[in-house]
């Protein structure tokens, strides 16, 4: 935990996050947002909504951390799908979970 908070960046970067604002849909989990407001980027899952955070240097996790229960420490990263639309990739290894966008 020590780790991932010294490697927290303290905002995302609006032109980066921009294409990827919206709503997306994972067949198992449902639908999600992503959302800005100023430079802080929000995950809302409608029974929650947390902070992402970017991180530091962090290739392997896509960037991004899911800050705020119940999915704390929670790597998250913005991606494009074969067809170049943004999917968001939450989790890691095994354990991940796409959601496709739907808006």
């Amino acid at each position: 935990a020590a780790e991932i908070q010294r490697r927290l960046l303290p905002a995302v970067e609006p032109e980066q996050v921009e294409p990827y604002l919206g709503r997306y849909r994972n067949e198992a989990l449902g639908e999600i947002a992503l959302h800005l407001e100023g430079d802080r980027l929000y995950l809302d899952a409608g029974a929650f909504r947390t902070e992402v955070r970017a991180m530091d240097g962090d290739e392997e996790t896509g960037g991004y951390i899911v800050l705020g229960a119940p999915v704390s420490a929670l790597p998250l990263s913005l991606e494009e799908d074969e067809e170049g639309r943004p999917v968001v990739k939450v989790g890691e290894g095994a354990l991940s979970y796409v959601f496709t966008r739907i808006d």
